[in-house]
């Protein structure tokens, strides 16, 4: 149960798929249930309310469109939730021996322990955003407003009521711990990577970006992309200014910016009134695309704010897309497991500092090419060892 599974030509998160294709491999027998409607789609895709995506059952529930946060997302999760134990859809599917409730939000969790009583299954609760946590520290919603009262609620009683809890933060142990949950529940499975994901020519995708940044390479420009969403948890303000210092420091720096969010138009706005030439902003491109796309730059760039939250760790696709392809990374982050400084694929840097981001890309820029070229391969292997979605399935197999 997974209120934004995506998938090849449905959205952009894959971890459902990935490791239902990974169990199907092992013998087992996975059912993915979405909502029919999420902003993490993809603009273009067909959502039936039932179908295979390559090869992986998939069930969408009925859930209302929404734009932005607010009540019509709010009312959006409710519905999904609801529809867990109420869709007809849902009679029709198999008795279940594993229920697996995904978060960010942790209200499906109701509805997940209800079926998993109803069928005698085992409950497992897998924490991909701790809520609320994540709002109080990404927002400005207050720790008493009603919302957050009843996630805090609900968060403890998924934690207790669970019979395993899979966090993808390695540190998150002792927060959940203080929360109610016994400690040998704690199991850390963080987010993966599929290998063969990567392997496409870019004649499979006629892109126009691919064009405007081998244009940008001929012209001698050191090309940084960023590929993922605009939104707080991003932290792109860090980069916006970054770019703005860069252009009157290194004239040949060039960042290429792909996806959707929130907070792009307003990004954008401030590129055009500080007059950033150095910027290009893209809509977002399918998955297989972006990793055509990140073999065509020179650098990749991920950051964070410094918050509290991520002193549990970190857990990003888009930084396993970038080691994977053999980027090397600038990383903004304070956490004590960072993976670029701990696999040497890159440079890291307190967040928060845009002149640090500007001298650490201005650094890896005038590193010899072997030098990051080592820095790449560093990189893909440390992601291969540590987060294959094979291992990381074969891990929650052992649970099952």
């Amino acid at each position: 149960m997974h209120h934004y599974a995506g998938g090849p030509g449905i959205g952009r998160l894959f971890r459902p798929y990935n490791m239902s294709k990974a169990w199907q491999a092992e013998g087992h027998d996975p059912v993915v249930i979405s909502a029919r409607y999420n902003h993490m789609q993809d603009k273009s895709a067909q959502i039936n309310p039932e179908l295979e995506v390559d090869g992986v059952p998939y069930v969408f529930l009925e859930a209302p469109q929404y734009e932005k946060n607010g009540l019509g997302r709010l009312r959006n999760l409710i519905t999904y939730s609801m529809n867990l134990i109420f869709s007809s859809r849902m009679k029709k599917l198999k008795k279940p021996d594993i229920i697996i409730a995904s978060s960010p939000h942790p209200l499906l969790i109701l509805p997940a322990r209800r079926l998993a009583k109803i069928h005698n299954a085992k409950l497992f609760f897998e924490v991909r955003d701790i809520w609320p946590l994540s709002i109080t520290e990404l927002t400005d919603m207050k720790k008493k407003h009603p919302l957050i009262r009843l996630f805090s609620w609900v968060e403890r009683y998924a934690y207790r009521v669970s019979d395993q809890v899979i966090s993808l933060f390695p540190y998150a142990k002792t927060h959940m711990v203080e929360r109610g949950l016994k400690e040998d529940k704690f199991n850390f499975i963080p987010n993966g990577i599929q290998i063969d994901t990567e392997e496409c020519s870019s004649s499979d995708f006629k892109l126009p970006i691919y064009n405007f940044v081998d244009q940008l390479r001929s012209d001698g420009k050191f090309v940084v992309a960023y590929t993922g969403a605009f939104g707080e948890p991003n932290a792109m303000e860090q980069l916006m200014d970054a770019t703005k210092i860069m252009m009157s420091t290194d004239e040949s720096v060039h960042f290429v910016l792909v996806g959707e969010g929130r907070l792009k138009a307003g990004y954008q706005k401030f590129a055009n009134a500080n007059k950033l030439e150095n910027v290009t902003f893209f809509d977002s491109i399918p998955k297989n695309g972006v990793l055509q796309l990140l073999k065509k730059v020179d650098a990749g760039f991920i950051g964070w704010n410094d918050k509290k939250l991520y002193s549990y760790g970190i857990s990003s696709n888009k930084l396993y897309d970038y080691m994977l392809t053999k980027l090397p990374i600038i990383c903004a982050v304070n956490t004590p497991l960072d993976p670029v400084a701990v696999s040497g694929c890159g440079l890291s840097v307190k967040p928060n500092q845009p002149a640090d981001i500007v001298k650490a890309i201005i650094e890896l820029k005038n590193k010899p090419s072997d030098e990051r070229a080592q820095m790449g391969i560093l990189g893909r292997q440390y992601v291969i060892d540590n987060h294959d979605y094979v291992v990381l399935a074969k891990k929650y197999s052992e649970l099952f």
